[in-house]
């Protein structure tokens, strides 16, 4: 069909059309031909970088483990890291809850609830937490917050919320409603030297 109305055309015009039209097709061919290399020259590139950083990284590999060696060691020494919950026997849920009461029974506080709070996992810890409802003098609140802060585990108060009466005598201590978020953290895995 082309090559029909080619024909028609004056000679100069069909050389016009030929000196055009062949240009464009070896182009073209060339596109073909080479897009094929592009792309395999774009994936090797990927693959070269990959590697440049994994051997990067693989030099540094012996410089890394005696690095991390270094800070097991310093976290191990730590004087918190025997005050965690370890993994193994009693859950930590269970053992937080028996040190809360443990601790509120200290200062004569009873709870009016013990509410566990849904654990939240990092990476090294899980941190298991209780909410606590009680009614309890501002004496024994005080002396709560520094049996907390002197337990032989790690117990982190991180939410208090204090309701006192609206209408006090200056003489009276009177009882006050306190909510309180109290949390442990418990180690992910048992410990375990890096080599």
């Amino acid at each position: 069909m082309l090559a029909e109305r080619c024909a028609g055309y004056p000679p100069l015009a069909r050389r016009m059309i030929a000196l055009g039209v062949a240009p464009l097709i070896v182009v073209l061919a060339l596109v073909v031909m080479c897009s094929p290399l592009i792309a395999a020259r774009h994936a090797q590139d990927g693959w070269r970088e990959e590697a440049r950083e994994l051997l990067a990284r693989a030099k540094n590999a012996a410089t890394d483990i005696v690095e991390l060696d270094r800070q097991n060691a310093a976290m191990r020494a730590s004087p918190l890291w025997p005050k965690l919950y370890q993994r193994g026997g009693t859950p930590a849920p269970a053992m937080l809850q028996a040190d809360i009461g443990a601790v509120l029974g200290s200062v004569q506080v009873s709870a009016q609830s013990i509410t566990p709070i849904a654990a939240q996992e990092s990476q090294f810890f899980i941190k298991t937490g209780a909410r606590v409802t009680a009614s309890m003098r501002v004496n024994q609140l005080r002396e709560l917050l520094t049996a907390f802060a002197s337990h032989p585990r790690y117990l982190r108060v991180e939410r208090l919320t204090v309701d006192a009466p609206h209408a006090q005598v200056e003489t009276d201590n009177p009882p006050l409603a306190v909510v309180a978020e109290i949390y442990g953290y418990e180690l992910r895995a048992p410990p375990q030297k890096v080599h």
